[in-house]
């Protein structure tokens, strides 16, 4: 697998990953979600993501394009530069 198509499986992998925390958090209104749960999932996922090669800001983006009716209420942890 050349790294182009391994890092589209990374994205997509997580793209899905995200869509499933969304899911998990919303509320069954289907109108409001449990904020700090998804902010907790998304904090998981974007480790995750990380160790896997993708990065802090290309995990943000990620996530804006899942969802961005909700993305301005997400709260990233700080990304630490070395």
């Amino acid at each position: 697998m050349d790294k182009e198509t391994f890092s589209e499986t990374i994205r997509q992998h997580y793209a899905d990953e995200i869509h499933e925390a969304f899911l998990e958090c919303e509320h069954d209104d289907g109108r409001s979600v449990d904020l700090v749960k998804l902010n907790q999932s998304l904090a998981r996922l974007m480790a995750n993501a990380k160790a896997e090669g993708l990065s802090p800001r290309d995990f943000e983006e990620l996530v804006k394009s899942c969802l961005p009716q909700i993305f301005d209420r997400i709260k990233f942890p700080k990304i630490r530069v070395a």
